[in-house]
């Protein structure tokens, strides 16, 4: 009685006391234990038995890194898009599964399938997790933002990288190749890839077009009248001094030497006097004397090939036409939209973050973006230009020959004929000499600094083998102790819910005394 009066002035009080609640849970401490240690080991066992029956593979893993020109912006150096898939396509690992006789161990899908290829950055992974770091903080401004913004994107161009790792997992059947053949199987695939990149996509090698023996047909050049043949071969050598050009733009070129004699300069200047002293005057010979075995077919050729200079140039300058209306229209909405942030100069400037401010730092950011576009267009009507000069100076070239052998009516000379045949043929065998030279430099060239066995790719490091399951350790351990931090939360409150019940729902029964008669019911005479 006089605990439930204390009880009572403390309600009456206004104050809550824990007391029942504590000695009621002191009353279970036996249960609550015992409950608790069923709980922990029916976690541990049923975490051994998880873990025991999930499904594990082995995965076997070889990183390298991507050395050639242009890898860290994902193309290769003759400016074909990369993407690392094309390591585990189905051209090189059908390759790979053939020469190592795999067949015996598994089915191509199934190999195909177990090969996959993962970028690997370590320390772009730690500037990540430092700038995320910090920009999450909500005390930033939008200057400091965006300054740390533009700090991260610079850290991150000076760190990207081009490492990988192939990779192929160990499941079912594929259990059964040994390690030793696994790391076979990564070598192989990279070493298929990159022969395979070299020789046919080319990947390897400068994006320059340089003609080979294929582009000379001296049945074609025999077949046609004199003065024909002789305008084919000039052309020719004006698309192989254009190769010679283009290479001389590559780093280190000009210096390379070809069997330690024959340079760049010595292939440019054999081109340019066979075609000076050769080809030229073989056309003025041509050309004075009207030699021809069909004049109808050289005005068709003549006139044809006049019609399509002309076409060009009209091409030419109407491209050139529409980069500078393009051009000037760019900068007449530049300067429209620098002109009032320009009379605003000689005004105060408040620092406040309104519209026409922000505007105003837009517009400061993307100067240098305008500035490229601008130097890109002047640069294109540059190019255009000086390829309406040459169409200019083709379409002059083919009316002047035009007009010469307009009148020609065809006065065969055996002798001459035989002469400018025999030259024709001398003049053919020099361009084929000098374009397997070229043709040879050009190898030369892609081989020292495009080597794919040296360039291409660099293993990092060892080939490892590393078992993982569906469920790790760490996460078993994280759910048991959820589990047991439920325990603890739920095995003391269902304890009180007992008490609670066995007190207030059947009042009658606890009051019972043990080993006597029940109380008698309410309104009864003892």
């Amino acid at each position: 009685m006089n605990e439930e009066r204390e009880a009572f002035m403390d309600e009456d009080e206004g104050e809550v006391s824990l007391r029942p609640v504590l000695r009621t849970l002191w009353s279970y401490r036996r249960t609550i234990e015992i409950a608790l240690v069923v709980t922990f080991v029916c976690c541990v066992v049923a975490g051994l038995f998880v873990y025991a029956s999930v499904p594990k593979e082995r995965v076997g893993s070889l990183a390298f890194q991507l050395t050639f020109e242009g890898a860290e912006r994902g193309e290769y150096p003759n400016g074909t898009k990369f993407s690392s898939a094309e390591l585990v396509s189905t051209p090189v690992l059908a390759d790979v599964f053939q020469s190592n006789d795999l067949q015996r161990y598994t089915s191509f899908s199934k190999f195909k399938d177990a090969m996959f290829v993962l970028q690997t950055n370590r320390d772009l992974e730690l500037l990540s997790y430092e700038y995320t770091a910090k920009l999450s903080d909500a005390k930033l401004g939008p200057v400091d933002r965006a300054r740390l913004e533009e700090e991260f994107r610079k850290k991150r161009e000076s760190l990207s990288s081009a490492g990988y790792s192939l990779n192929i997992r160990r499941t079912e059947s594929l259990l059964k190749i040994p390690d030793g053949l696994l790391s076979k199987i990564l070598q192989d695939t990279l070493s298929t890839w990159a022969s395979q990149t070299a020789e046919k996509k080319g990947a390897v090698r400068y994006n320059i077009a340089v003609l080979s023996r294929n582009g000379l047909r001296k049945d074609f050049l025999s077949s046609e009248d004199y003065i024909i043949s002789a305008d084919i071969l000039r052309t020719k050598i004006e698309r192989i001094l254009k190769s010679v050009v283009a290479m001389a733009d590559i780093p280190g070129a000009s210096a390379l030497r070809m069997n330690g004699q024959v340079g760049l300069a010595d292939l440019r200047a054999n081109l340019e006097d066979l075609n000076r002293f050769k080809v030229e005057p073989l056309v003025s010979l041509i050309r004075e004397s009207g030699l021809s075995r069909n004049p109808t077919r050289i005005g068709q050729y003549f006139e044809g090939r006049l019609f399509e200079v002309q076409l060009d140039r009209t091409e030419a300058e109407q491209r050139i036409k529409s980069l500078q209306e393009a051009l000037r229209g760019y900068e007449a909405r530049g300067e429209s939209v620098a002109t009032p942030a320009a009379s605003a100069q000689g005004t105060a400037v408040t620092p406040q973050l309104t519209e026409s401010f922000l505007d105003r730092l837009v517009q400061m950011s993307t100067q240098s973006i305008d500035l490229g576009y601008r130097q890109g267009l002047t640069k294109r009507i540059i190019d255009d230009g000086m390829v309406l000069a040459e169409l200019n100076r083709q379409a002059e070239y083919y009316e002047s020959m035009r007009k010469a052998f307009a009148s020609v009516t065809g006065r065969p000379d055996p002798t001459l004929a035989a002469d400018v045949s025999r030259r024709m043929n001398s003049a053919f065998e020099d361009v084929g000499t000098n374009l397997d030279q070229v043709q040879a430099f050009y190898a030369l060239i892609s081989q020292q600094n495009l080597n794919p066995d040296t360039v291409v790719y660099t293993v990092t490091t060892p080939f490892l083998v590393r078992t993982t399951t569906a469920l790790s350790l760490s996460t078993l351990l994280l759910y048991g102790i959820v589990i047991m931090f439920m325990a603890v939360t739920l095995i003391p409150l269902a304890c009180l819910a007992h008490d609670y019940f066995r007190h207030w729902i059947a009042p009658a029964r606890v009051a019972a005394p043990r080993g006597g008669p029940p109380p008698a019911p309410a309104g009864t005479a003892p």
